[in-house]
């Protein structure tokens, strides 16, 4: 019998950085979904719906917002972590 893993969604556009978080939360027993922009972010929820999401606010194009919108129309019991780079 095959465990289901926990899925995460982990959109940046900071390649070095997702790569490493999602490395690490697949050590933890995470399934892991990566996108470097919240376009294709939404073509993974699309296919799969997460679990677990962690979202850059200031991307190049749309903002970690909109998906944060989407994700919580799509299913409100995602949880949903948003970093951001800025100080403001």
């Amino acid at each position: 019998m095959l465990e289901h893993l926990p899925l995460m969604l982990i959109v940046d556009d900071d390649a070095i950085f997702r790569q490493v978080l999602a490395r690490a939360m697949q050590k933890r027993g995470y399934e892991v979904f990566q996108a470097d922009s919240v376009e294709q972010a939404l073509l993974i929820v699309e296919q799969q719906s997460p679990e677990y999401a962690v979202i850059d606010l200031k991307m190049h194009g749309a903002s970690g917002l909109e998906l944060v919108k989407y994700l919580h129309d799509v299913d409100q019991q995602t949880r949903i972590v948003v970093l951001t780079g800025y100080a403001s």
